[in-house]
């Protein structure tokens, strides 16, 4: 490369699927993705000696997507190759219209009874505006990211618990990214995703405000 000329390339470094670059060696380009979901996409120039990088996120809605009532969130299921070992191998991709699941056995077809990890993605819409709070029973490990902040964190091993994020201003109407996973390591595998509501009990989140 002749001295001065400077090569820029873009990259995936995070997100739920694939990305596709119309023009992955310039400055602009196109991205088509496999599935909705927020992505890191990183554009890296370089001179030959020097390079330098920058990252930008990504939010891309599910097709129809829209202010229309949601079906639910995408759950993975994974059969885990250990104790320690979580998301080896994917098993089962569906549409989980709400999390609340208490398993006694395996929790798809084909998946293990023991050592198992799910992870639901999408995103949640507020219904009106105001403080929320996230709630999660679960036994064993969870984990809860909202627009990528980390807001319920215990992946340990544990009997039922339930975990409280801390109060989150949301914003009528507007769907936010959010992320769950869940492993169970022996016995009963339980999970549930939950919110507070500005003025309201704490309810299970509903279809309707969960999008895949």
């Amino acid at each position: 490369t002749p001295p001065g000329t400077v090569t820029p390339s873009w990259s995936r470094v995070s997100g739920p699927g694939t990305v596709t670059f119309g023009s992955p060696g310039a400055l602009t380009t196109t991205a088509d993705f496999s599935l909705a979901g927020a992505y890191v996409l990183r554009l890296t120039a370089s001179d030959g000696a020097l390079s330098r990088s920058d990252d930008v996120t990504v939010t891309v809605s599910p097709a129809g997507g829209g202010g229309g009532a949601g079906t639910g969130l995408a759950g993975q299921y994974f059969n885990d190759a250990g104790p320690s070992a979580h998301f080896t191998t994917l098993v089962r991709t569906r549409i989980d219209p709400t999390v609340n699941f208490n398993w006694s056995g395996s929790a798809v077809p084909g998946g293990q009874s023991d050592y198992f990890s799910v992870r639901w993605t999408g995103e949640v819409r507020a219904v009106e505006g105001g403080s929320y709070r996230f709630v999660t029973t679960s036994n064993d490990g969870v984990r809860l990211w909202l627009n990528g902040q980390l807001v319920i964190d215990n992946w340990t091993d544990h009997a039922t618990t339930t975990n409280t994020s801390p109060a989150l201003a949301l914003t009528a109407g507007v769907r936010y990214d959010i992320q769950l996973e869940f492993y169970d390591r022996v016995g009963v595998a339980q999970v549930q995703l939950a919110w507070i509501r500005p003025g309201q009990p704490l309810r299970l989140i509903p279809s309707a405000q969960l999008y895949p």
